[in-house]
């Protein structure tokens, strides 16, 4: 199976450095550095990845949320390691939209499906 391209680290540096500008514009003060390191954690665990949106909560906290069609992988980064995760996933009996915490080593294990999602986002 062929898989989409890797987004550059540029490319996502680009965003955050605009993200932080408006952020600090609306706020006055930078975004959290532990949420943005967890961010770049999450990212750089990953083999591949599409395009994420990026926002941030008045908190500092990064929000990337992946979309693929009607699915959906909402991720709000507290630190290095850890998590809130919210997901909208297809299954035959409906949509499923699990939610929670979580941390980047078990996550991916645990919904093999928003691998699927953030790969195709």
């Amino acid at each position: 199976m062929n898989q989409p391209a890797r987004i550059p680290d540029s490319a996502i540096a680009s965003m955050l450095a605009r993200l932080a500008d408006c952020f600090v514009e609306d706020y006055g003060r930078p975004m959290s550095p532990r949420s943005i390191s967890g961010f770049h954690h999450f990212l750089s665990s990953l083999s591949y990845h599409g395009h994420p949106t990026l926002a941030a909560e008045s908190s500092g906290d990064i929000v990337a949320t992946w979309r693929a069609g009607d699915e959906t992988v909402s991720l709000k980064f507290l630190d290095q390691r850890r998590f809130h995760y919210a997901l909208a996933i297809k299954r035959p009996d409906g949509v499923a939209r699990p939610w929670g915490t979580a941390d980047v080593f078990s996550f991916l294990a645990e919904y093999p499906e928003a691998q699927r999602i953030i790969s195709n986002g």
